[in-house]
């Protein structure tokens, strides 16, 4: 499989200092790796443009957080399948704070498609990874237009994120659910509005993580309550 990381930063602002330390935390880690930082000016043309300008154009219900920073996370939903379809590699969130070598990770999952669980029932599109052109993110890409406009009305996780995600792990069998523990030890619901991850680093370590998600949605609702 590919040794690429995909980090993605679509602002509004600038990547909080702790997330570029994590993008250089991740390359120590793994220096036979490449990391990328992708920014919406070195994207290759993505299929799904027209979904990203509909996103950038139009309000949507969201978690509590400014319009232009919805726009951004549900964006990198769009272009992170896109990516993992392409390059192959791990896709993660730059709010994942590394852990252990990802070479440790590849020795589980081999030629596979992989995602995390959420919690006992969703995965979720914080972490994932693959070998480039494989089928089940060919088959996202393809299903993700007619979802998003299926479900226009509702939240960003059913149209693009989580949900999504789940439904077509569940409608195929080429992909490997992971343990939350591998990335997601805390659930976001049991970090404080305005928090982080930070706590639970010791437990996510003891048990074998390879990465801990500050899911930092949590620290923007304390701007926004």
């Amino acid at each position: 499989m590919e040794r690429l990381v995909h980090r993605l930063w679509l602002g509004p602002k600038p990547m909080p200092e702790r997330y570029i330390e994590f993008g250089q935390q991740w390359q120590d880690l793994n220096p036979n790796w490449q990391v990328i930082e992708w920014t919406r000016k070195d994207l290759p043309p993505m299929r799904n443009q027209s979904v990203l300008d509909d996103i950038a154009r139009r309000p949507r219900s969201s978690i509590p957080m400014d319009f232009d920073r919805a726009v951004a996370v549900q964006s990198s939903d769009v272009i992170y399948y896109e990516l993992m379809e392409r390059f192959g590699g791990v896709c993660l969130n730059v709010d994942i704070e590394p852990l252990r070598p990802l070479d440790d990770l590849m020795e589980i999952t081999g030629e596979n498609a992989w995602a995390t669980f959420e919690d006992d029932y969703y995965l979720v599109n914080c972490a994932y990874g693959g070998p480039k052109g494989h089928p089940f993110w060919k088959r996202l890409n393809d299903v993700l237009p007619e979802n998003y406009y299926a479900r226009y009305n509702e939240y960003m996780q059913h149209q693009t994120g989580p949900h999504l995600l789940t439904r077509v792990w569940h409608e195929r069998d080429d992909l490997l659910a992971l343990p939350r523990e591998t990335f997601n030890y805390v659930h976001h619901g049991s970090i404080p509005v305005g928090g982080n991850a930070d706590d639970w680093r010791d437990q996510a370590v003891a048990v074998g993580a390879f990465g801990l998600h500050h899911w930092s949605h949590r620290e923007d609702q304390g701007k926004y309550e």
